[in-house]
């Protein structure tokens, strides 16, 4: 079932009000927050028009199981909703409906006027307080000499079912790691490699840091003036799917880790994805086929215990806010 969902202009209302509290001269920073404000509200009810997705996707927004949407929309990639607390973010699993996720509360508090610099800010205590040395450090699971890929550095760090984990050489999954860091970071006109750090932990060095703070700032500013819509810059946010047969929840492990964060914290539920990463969908009862089984790089019960957090959506242990009640 193919869906129109953007509208093709904004009421004349909001930006009537928009104008009238526009910053202007000394008056700027006290009516900062109320401008962005009303730029968010107005975006998220009304967002601007955009140039429609190719023919490659088939919107099933309205199929309620995103299984059956995969299995509906035969050889295209499924467009579907999903509800923000189904939504897993990156490779550590986080939630992007816990307002305690450090990096919703980044957006949040910058697009409030909280938030005017990276010293200080969500971002960098998180980068500060949580250093996970291991892989097995970053999923809160003990080491183990039956899942040696619990040992390696966390950097390193591959989901049991992805294809990166059919390699027992680290080596290997930190080239990987280098290679996007410095692809993504050079589309910003710097190039920083895995050596300063990952984006999703600690420690960095001040200038991904700074980097990391520029790209999720300067795009909640971009969205609250433009407004927000599913398909933007040629790609929709990317999920899998995982599975037990009974529950489901969708993994965005990129493009799109961006857009999902500012997407959640201004308030975008459910979130309009796509389900266009390979495998679509993960079923736990594979396990023993998944790559890092089979490589010997997890053990199974190791492999489905990374799952079930998913599922779940349990931070990992050593999260200074997984520990709050």
């Amino acid at each position: 079932m193919l869906v129109d969902m953007v509208p093709s202009h904004r009421s004349s209302g909001p930006s009537r009000i928009r104008r009238s509290i526009a910053p202007r001269g000394v008056r700027a920073s006290f009516f900062d927050g109320a401008h962005k404000a009303l730029r968010l509200l107005e975006s998220a009810v009304t967002p601007v028009h955009h140039t429609p997705p190719p023919t490659k996707y088939i919107q099933l927004i309205d199929v309620a199981d995103p299984v059956e949407a995969v299995y509906r929309a035969g050889y295209r990639t499924a467009v579907i909703s999903v509800p923000l607390q189904s939504v897993r973010w990156s490779r550590v699993g986080l939630r992007l409906d816990d307002n305690r996720n450090p990096f919703v509360a980044l957006v949040r508090a910058h697009l409030s006027g909280e938030a005017t610099g990276y010293p200080g800010s969500a971002l960098q205590r998180h980068y500060d307080e949580w250093r996970p040395a291991t892989i097995g450090d970053a999923w809160g699971l003990a080491h183990s000499d039956a899942s040696p890929g619990l040992n390696h550095p966390a950097a390193s760090l591959a989901l049991p079912w992805a294809p990166q984990a059919g390699s027992l050489d680290p080596s290997e999954r930190l080239r990987l790691a280098d290679t996007w860091n410095r692809r993504e970071s050079a589309a910003t006109g710097t190039v920083l490699g895995i050596d300063q750090g990952h984006k999703h932990f600690g420690p960095v060095t001040e200038e991904l840091g700074q980097l990391e703070y520029g790209r999720y700032t300067q795009l909640a500013d971009k969205v609250a003036t433009r407004g927000f819509v599913p398909y933007m810059d040629g790609e929709y946010v990317s999920i899998q799917i995982l599975t037990t047969g009974d529950e489901w929840v969708a993994v965005v492990t990129g493009p799109g880790l961006h857009r999902a964060v500012v997407a959640a914290a201004i308030g975008i539920d459910p979130l309009v994805v796509a389900v266009n990463k390979l495998p679509a969908i993960v079923h736990r009862a594979d396990a023993l086929s998944w790559p890092g089984v089979r490589s010997g790089l997890f053990s199974a019960a190791d492999a489905r215990a990374v799952f079930d957090r998913f599922v779940d959506g349990q931070p990992p242990i050593g999260l200074s806010w997984s520990r709050d009640d």
